[in-house]
């Protein structure tokens, strides 16, 4: 660990416990020998610690950090002290590469808990601990842990004041939470930036502290996740709202960046923590509003589907895990993407036959332009029509809703163009009866008559042809009935006039017999 490789006692070869004096005398001792460009040989340089310089430069800033006594209490938990004959042995056997033995011998002396003969020992064993990438296979984290769980036992017992009076003496006054807090930020800091753990086994290694400590080890770790997800958040959304046509690549682009500092912070809070389900909840929220904006986009200005992506976007927000409120509201708009989703392949049928159905929609509106469409004009609509429906249905098949409601809009416009043709050609025929015209140019208008009649029989037959809704299929073919059946009356009267001597009296029976 640097902050204990570096300690400002190491660099004085120093343990934590000397005096003012020992201190200056041991300053002199280093500039001594800097002037003639070696260094001193010390007890205290831990070799099993690795390389560290000791010059002018760093002896300044050591002595700088222990002139203030918070300061050298502090860094005198980081290192080693001097206080009885077991220390001198096991700070030997250190200097000797003796870990293990130095190890054992502390152990045996904290097994039985603290008291004012082996506080030092608790020290001692703790900062070895964390010194030591590993022990007897024991893993680095593991190791760290051990040695912050007899650090915190050390500053939480009541022979503390032993240990705090032996570094700084009995006039010092300390708050024993503020030195507890100031110590774990100073290992956390360090580990952060030297030991790459996750943070998974950062918290690990003070699952043992106080509660405090724990909250605030926490609260350290998760406010750098915490605060790239909350930047990331509001530039997806600023660029959602300018461009929401790029909505699916901005929300892409979030869940990438989003996902593992979520993943960081799941192993950090627990699965119940409310501050851990905010920030889940605020990116699931975000994507789902991604997709939202770039599906209404789409669907609005329409040159591509925006199916597929929108659905994978709200996806992506369920699959965060989001609770209360947000899921509720993935929830809702699901349903709404899948069903369009699996639409879509019928939609691209439908654009392909989609000049066809223009075509179509062409025709009607030129017949609803004409103030009095003739029989011809609705003969010839729905032969278009129904060539072009030829086209569609071999595309989309008799059965797609679309085709369905072109077939019908045709087949209902026409019967009525039809209908009130006919229903016109019955008045004049009707008002034929009270006329003073022969009986010859009577046959002729019956015989006009028969004609449009068989026309519009032609063109409802035409009609009845198309693929129809149940009750507009039976109108079609109820009116054909009725005109065909008026076809044959009419013809009968021409019949029965000619061969009765054209009595004005036939003529008006039958005629009140068809339409009377």
């Amino acid at each position: 660990m640097l902050i204990i490789n570096e300690n400002p006692f190491r660099i004085l070869g120093l343990p934590a416990n000397s005096s003012e004096r020992e201190i200056q005398k041991q300053i002199a001792l280093i500039k001594r020998y800097s002037e003639i460009g070696k260094t001193p040989v010390t007890n205290f340089d831990m070799n099993y610690l690795g390389d560290f310089i000791r010059d002018k430069d760093n002896l300044s800033h050591a002595v700088s950090i222990i002139e203030q006594d918070n300061s050298k209490l502090l860094y005198a938990l980081l290192w080693y002290v001097d206080y009885n004959e077991i220390d001198k042995k096991c700070i030997s056997l250190l200097n000797d590469g003796n870990i293990n033995m130095a190890i054992s011998i502390w152990e045996e002396n904290t097994n039985e808990g603290i008291n004012e003969n082996n506080f030092s020992h608790f020290n001692n064993l703790s900062t070895l601990y964390l010194s030591i990438p590993d022990y007897n296979n024991l893993p680095y984290p593991e190791s760290l842990k051990k040695g912050m769980d007899l650090k915190f036992k050390l500053m939480d017992s009541d022979y503390f004041r032993f240990f705090v009076e032996f570094i700084n003496g009995y006039q010092y006054s300390y708050n024993v939470k503020e030195l507890m807090s100031k110590f774990s930020d100073i290992i956390l800091n360090n580990l952060i930036k030297t030991a790459q753990l996750d943070y998974k086994q950062l918290t690990g290694i003070f699952e043992s502290c106080p509660e405090n400590i724990r909250e605030n080890v926490i609260s350290s770790l998760i406010s750098e996740p915490a605060s790239k997800i909350e930047k990331i958040i509001g530039q997806t959304e600023s660029k959602r709202k300018e461009n929401p046509h790029k909505a699916n690549e901005e929300a892409k682009n979030l869940f990438l960046v989003a996902k593992p500092l979520i993943m960081d912070i799941n192993n950090i809070l627990d699965v119940n923590n409310a501050k851990r389900q905010q920030i889940i909840n605020n990116v699931s929220e975000e994507l789902l509003q991604c997709s939202i904006d770039y599906y209404n986009y789409y669907l609005d200005e329409g040159s591509i589907d925006p199916g597929d992506e929108a659905l994978k976007i709200v996806q992506l927000a369920k699959s965060v895990k989001p609770t209360s409120m947000v899921r509720k509201r993935i929830e809702e708009n699901l349903p709404v993407i899948e069903e369009w989703v699996k639409g879509k392949e019928e939609r691209d049928n439908i654009l392909k036959v989609k000049c066809h159905f223009e075509n179509i929609s062409s025709r009607i509106d030129i017949i609803l332009g004409m103030e009095n469409p003739s029989l011809n004009n609705v003969e010839q609509l729905v032969k278009f029509t129904n060539s072009e429906l030829k086209i569609i249905a071999s595309k989309l098949g008799v059965f797609n809703k679309t085709y369905r409601e072109y077939s019908d809009h045709v087949a209902g416009l026409s019967q009525h163009i039809v209908v009130t043709i006919a229903n016109a050609q019955q008045i004049m025929l009707t008002n034929l009866m009270e006329s003073y015209i022969s009986n010859n140019q009577k046959i002729i208008a019956l015989q006009t008559s028969i004609d449009t009649f068989k026309q519009a029989h032609r063109v409802l037959t035409k009609i009845s042809l198309f693929q129809l809704e149940k009750e507009l299929s039976e109108q079609v073919n109820n009116n054909k009935m009725g005109i065909n059946n008026t076809i044959y009356q009419l013809e009968g009267i021409i019949y029965k006039i000619t061969n009765q001597g054209g009595k004005k009296s036939v003529f008006e029976k039958f005629i009140n017999k068809i339409f009377g």
